[in-house]
């Protein structure tokens, strides 16, 4: 019987589908003995994730020690795509009490949506703001191999929409180029690439990027391979996830249970027992059921290193308290994507949601976060 180590632990990746899932997120780390939570939101556009800011920043509000926020920006309802605008909100999300800012734009199916490459110029003065300030990003980019490729895509991805194997979307590695050329002109941005950069087959090609850029970091958040990858050679993770000890981070990608709401609570908190079980021990176990084999082996580490992933590491990025909500811009925020939605076609359940976060904004006491912009 797994007995996990006793020490607090951060979840840095975990999503929020809507304001109501609030007191479950918080449930369900309370029962896996998660202590903080980043609430990572993503990128709005007419088609979905408008309230993801305005939902994650209520819950910063209501239960402060325990959310940190990373905010995402919106696109296509009205505001111009330009450099300036980018640069505004993000601005604005460090102002609200964001404690950095969750990038999606590099998934494939995110790309349809956002007419942009990451290493457009229209972003240089984003990412300038985020790399004088040292404000972090969560970024996803790319996806598993697999899903390019007809042979070896999985039902799971087929069932999600993510089959990138019709030719039009960004391959691979066009997307890690991009990020390439946007690290070379802001190479101190301080970034944690989500799902280890979904490099967990490559293990040369993973610790070859982080000499390379020293401000990055990788997040262990599972994908449908990653540990079964990593359980190809333990003895090679366990020197990799060693040597690189203060560059990896917890995280999940939990998300608010859906129904039947007591079997996803039961698979998430397994989802996290799984995870401890293959970081703190040498055992084979059955575990992950959507990778090809459910059999995973762990990779043991000394307990110095366990504290720094499951804790310490997000906080060198994001700090060790979250930052206070700032209640006037958060309901500026709120009251411009409401208005959006009170006149856009088929908007009417986001306007819904939109006047509850507001009305429950304005019963919280107000805070002033520690930017001013």
């Amino acid at each position: 019987m797994f007995q996990p180590i006793n020490t607090p632990i951060l979840d840095g990746h975990v999503h929020l589908n809507n304001h109501r899932g609030i007191g479950d997120i918080l449930e369900l780390s309370q029962a896996a003995g998660i202590d903080r939570i980043n609430i990572v939101c993503v990128p709005g556009t007419p088609e979905r994730w408008l309230s993801s800011n305005s939902a994650a920043l209520l819950a910063k509000g209501l239960h402060p020690a325990s959310f940190y926020v990373f905010g995402g920006l919106v696109y296509n309802i009205g505001q111009p795509s330009t450099a300036a605008e980018f640069e505004r909100q993000a601005k604005s999300l460090r102002a609200m009490g964001c404690d950095g800012i969750k990038m999606l734009e590099g998934k494939p199916t995110s790309r349809k949506l956002i007419p942009f490459r990451m290493d457009d110029p229209v972003y240089d003065r984003y990412y300038a703001f985020l790399q004088e300030t040292g404000f972090p990003i969560v970024w996803h980019v790319a996806d598993p191999g697999s899903f390019w490729d007809p042979a070896r895509i999985t039902e799971m991805a087929l069932q999600n929409g993510w089959d990138y194997t019709d030719g039009t979307f960004p391959t691979k590695e066009q997307l890690y180029g991009e990020v390439d050329r946007v690290l070379e002109k802001f190479p101190r941005l301080r970034i944690i690439f989500a799902h280890f950069y979904f490099l967990s087959n490559h293990p040369e090609r993973a610790d070859q990027f982080l000499e390379r850029w020293p401000n990055v970091a990788f997040d262990i958040t599972p994908g449908s391979e990653m540990y079964r990858n990593f359980s190809k050679d333990c003895a090679r993770w366990r020197a990799f996830f060693t040597k690189h000890q203060d560059r990896i981070i917890f995280g999940t990608d939990n998300i608010t249970p859906l129904e039947p709401r007591p079997k996803t609570m039961a698979e998430m908190t397994d989802k996290i027992r799984m995870m401890r079980q293959f970081l703190e021990t040498n055992e084979t176990f059955e575990g992950f059921g959507c990778a090809g084999s459910r059999h995973v082996t762990g990779i043991g580490l000394e307990r110095n290193v366990l504290e720094k992933i499951y804790r310490r590491n997000f906080e060198r990025y994001a700090g060790s308290e979250p930052q206070p909500l700032n209640i006037e811009p958060t309901l500026r925020h709120c009251r411009h994507i409401r208005e959006y939605a009170r006149t856009a076609v088929g908007q009417e359940p986001l306007y819904r949601e939109l006047t509850d976060i507001e009305q429950k904004l304005q019963g919280l006491p107000k805070r002033q976060g520690f930017h001013d912009y």
